[in-house]
């Protein structure tokens, strides 16, 4: 719990704007609240709270947490998220399947999409696995070994995909929401970002945390002028929070027409 706990309280209370509730001085130097502010908002006491973000709290109560969410003013996503780092529920599932035998399993599914652009993501966004038509789909830039988050900050070109600031915004999120602080391989993904990417340091400061289940995304492969597709994300059970996601176009869209053109593409 400790620091992680700590640090996303005072990140989360430093975005909330003071309003009715608060009495607003002058000399105010800090943004959002005073730690004494959402104690008095969560009904608790300002000693409590300040072990809380100090770390000297071992398990703070279910009743607590669900005050401090009405006073950091988080939504459902925002509140399990604090639940996880306090430690009352699982960043994920323990894994119920061996790393090989996963990969084999998807491997063999993802072999037989051929209509379907699919891939296999930890729930750090590193890429496992991709069937062909999503590499296609990709310019062969997102395949297995890149990460998604990563791409979104570095890749040439990336900000002037027409969904670049929203897409990045909610896949900084999802990190923050499904990546385990304690992950060796989430601390070495978001300390490098934050030292490398003045945006990421921007989004990451919100300290938004919320699943990305659903959504559009912009794609522009070889031959194309660019179009949309929807996706769905879907946690894969017993596999330790790795997620397919999987891209679909609307009948009649862009995104169809131009899927048919990659898959006969693949054919030939």
């Amino acid at each position: 719990m400790g620091n992680s706990l700590g640090a996303y309280l005072r990140g989360r209370r430093a975005t909330v704007h003071p309003d009715e509730h608060v009495s607003v001085a002058d000399d105010r130097r800090v943004p959002g609240l005073r730690a004494e502010e959402v104690a008095r908002l969560a009904g608790i006491s300002p000693s409590y709270y300040r072990r809380l973000e100090q770390g000297g709290v071992a398990a703070p109560s279910r009743q607590v947490l669900a005050r401090l969410a009405d006073a950091l003013q988080l939504d459902a996503s925002g509140a399990d998220y604090l639940a996880r780092l306090a430690g009352l529920q699982r960043f994920s599932e323990p894994a119920l399947v061996e790393p090989g035998q996963l990969s084999s399993w998807l491997a063999r599914i993802l072999a037989q999409w051929d209509h379907v652009p699919a891939v296999v993501q930890t729930r750090n966004f590193d890429v496992v696995l991709a069937n062909p038509l999503f590499e296609r789909l990709t310019v062969g830039y997102v395949v297995p070994g890149a990460n998604c988050v990563e791409l979104a900050f570095t890749l040439d070109g990336a900000r002037e995909m027409p969904d670049w600031k929203t897409t990045a915004e909610h896949i900084v999120g999802a990190l923050r929401y499904y990546g385990d602080p304690a992950d060796p391989r989430f601390r070495e993904l978001t300390g490098g970002l934050l030292v490398r990417d003045r945006d990421f340091r921007r989004m990451w400061a919100r300290y938004e945390a919320r699943p990305y289940d659903a959504g559009r995304t912009w794609h522009m492969p070889a031959g194309s002028s660019g179009f949309f597709l929807d996706f769905r994300n879907l946690v894969i059970p017993g596999s330790g929070g790795h997620v397919l996601t999987v891209f679909i176009a609307e009948p009649g869209t862009p995104g169809q027409a131009e899927l048919m053109r990659l898959r006969e593409t693949d054919a030939g």
